[in-house]
């Protein structure tokens, strides 16, 4: 792995915000590319930098970091290009490592997908049963969207228990493996209300 020690080392936080585009006044202060900033309002000290307006602050993989959307490793491997440093990330349990760290990331960001679907859908699928329980309540006739409520309430019941934790880990994977099955029918009863 490369050394962050050795980034953060030879490569200041400054020079690196200098490097990717900011501009400094006299006082070297820069406006934040963190906020909306339209004064200068982030310093840099002892190759670390502070935004005295939004907070932000840290070292050069930090700063990096924040700028590109970047976990610290892929800021390191970044800078490390960006500014020629040589630091050698070859070994392969260090590659392995990366290798782990990205996939850890990429079943962080599925997991936080699944979790905006799965909250979605419930509310889409609480409204498809609000909607039936409606409908019967005020009776016939119905329209096409009410009608089919009516006629899927269960269905959305079913989902929905399973979604909110009655289902298995795997049941919630098919469920969401399926999703554009559920979204159609789902989307054909709320826009014929």
């Amino acid at each position: 792995m490369i050394d962050f020690r050795s980034v953060r080392e030879r490569v200041p936080a400054e020079d690196a915000a200098r490097f990717y585009g900011l501009e400094f006044n006299r006082r070297s202060w820069a406006v934040c590319p963190f906020h909306q900033d339209k004064h200068p309002s982030i310093s840099f000290k002892g190759g670390r930098f502070r935004c005295w307006a939004c907070g932000a602050n840290g070292d050069s993989l930090d700063f990096t970091a924040r700028l590109f959307n970047l976990d610290s490793v892929q800021a390191a491997e970044k800078l490390n290009a960006d500014f020629h440093l040589g630091l050698s990330c070859e070994d392969k349990e260090v590659l392995e490592t990366l290798k782990m760290e990205r996939e850890r990331q990429n079943i962080a960001i599925a997991h936080q997908e699944f979790e905006e679907w799965r909250t979605e859908t419930m509310q889409s699928l609480n409204e498809v049963c609000y909607i039936a329980n409606k409908a019967v309540e005020n009776g016939p006739p119905w329209s096409i969207g009410q009608a089919l409520a009516v006629r899927d309430k269960e269905r959305a019941e079913y989902i929905s228990n399973l979604l909110e934790g009655d289902g298995t880990p795997e049941e919630q994977a098919r469920l969401y493996r399926e999703r554009r099955l559920s979204e159609q029918w789902i989307a054909q009863i709320l826009k014929g209300c």
